[in-house]
């Protein structure tokens, strides 16, 4: 008796824990499986399609500007953007030559104004504090915003 009593008590933790992670996924994802989301029309994360760099940086500043937040920028170093962008570099990545990419990393509660290198460059990250991957990718073209792409993976919540 005592046998079938224990068994019984596992298997209702077991049907509770899994009720449990049932309830949880439905309202916040499934852990380890989140995935990207693509937006190319429309606004997301703070931000509207079509809008100028000026504004999107306005949008990142009032949206973003907590401790920990950090914003990102990538250029090839082979391209004629580097002549201009190269004494931007500020991360340990100026220390590899092999890397194709120069990168400049800044907490955005630290940035001003929008000058050069985000005025120069075509793709902004933020990079918010997480235990794993959590950004927000901004594509421009022309002066606009034409993507916003946010990745999450491990346990991170909108």
């Amino acid at each position: 008796m005592a046998m079938f009593l224990k068994i019984v008590g596992y298997s209702l933790l077991t049907i509770l824990i899994s009720f449990i992670f049932l309830i949880y996924s439905v309202f916040n994802g499934v852990p380890f499986i989140e995935g990207d989301e693509q937006v190319t029309d429309g606004t997301a994360h703070h931000f509207a399609i079509g809008s100028t760099k000026s504004e999107v940086f306005a949008d990142v500043k009032k949206n973003y500007s907590e401790s920990g937040y950090l914003l990102r920028v990538l250029w090839p170093k082979d391209s004629e953007i580097n002549l201009k962008l190269e004494s931007f570099q500020n991360t340990k990545w100026k220390d590899y030559p092999g890397r194709r990419y120069s990168e400049y990393k800044v907490p955005i509660t630290e940035i001003e104004e929008l000058t050069a290198p985000l005025l120069l460059t075509t793709r902004w990250d933020i990079e918010i504090p997480s235990n794993w991957v959590n950004s927000i990718y901004l594509q421009f073209e022309n002066d606009r915003l034409i993507q916003i792409r946010k990745s999450r993976w491990l346990f991170e919540r909108p």
